[in-house]
């Protein structure tokens, strides 16, 4: 059975089975995305200088708070460059 057979037997079912479907599918894939990211951390982590204590690894929610907020500073800073090269 193609995909296209495969998405239209979904059509035709209920809007609530469709819904369950839609949440199954949602879920699987940001289980996913969730843990190719966790894994791309102890990646990263494990190669990163030896500045970085052992308490602040043991600390994931600090580290997760650190890393949130390295990555949003980078983001601001890419979208002003981004601004300024377009004005």
């Amino acid at each position: 059975m193609g995909l296209l057979e495969q998405i239209e037997k979904i059509q035709k079912k209920p809007k609530a089975m469709r819904i369950q479907i839609l949440i199954a599918g949602v879920a699987v894939i940001m289980a996913i995305i969730i843990l190719v990211w966790i894994q791309s951390m102890r990646y990263t982590f494990s190669k990163s200088s030896p500045a970085i204590e052992t308490k602040e690894i043991t600390r994931p929610l600090m580290l997760l708070w650190q890393t949130a907020r390295e990555s949003f500073s980078d983001l601001k800073n890419q979208f002003q460059n981004f601004r300024k090269n377009n004005e």
